[in-house]
């Protein structure tokens, strides 16, 4: 049995408090994400202009593989169950 209004499991936050609604969230799960990446700052886009040219590169080393694996399972992950809200901006 659960209690209190707000439960974590999985990486997300669902939170009871208002009546007859509730809010998920995956704020600390995208906050430790941000943490171990070492992000810092911001930009509109990660895309670059160049993003669907191919250029040769060599294979990566087992541990760089690894870490790289690990990433984009965790961004995989939170990607398929986040929608993001995106506030209305009026100018």
């Amino acid at each position: 049995m659960h209690r209190g209004k707000v439960h974590s499991n999985l990486g997300m936050t669902w939170d009871f408090n208002v009546a007859r609604k509730v809010m998920v969230t995956m704020e600390e799960y995208v906050d430790d994400i941000l943490k171990s990446y070492e992000v810092k700052g911001t930009a509109a886009t990660l895309a670059s202009f160049n993003l669907f040219e191919l250029c040769e590169s060599k294979q990566l080393n087992a541990e760089t593989s690894t870490v790289f694996q690990s990433r984009t399972m965790k961004l995989l992950y939170l990607a398929k169950r986040v929608r993001c809200s995106i506030p209305d901006h009026q100018d």
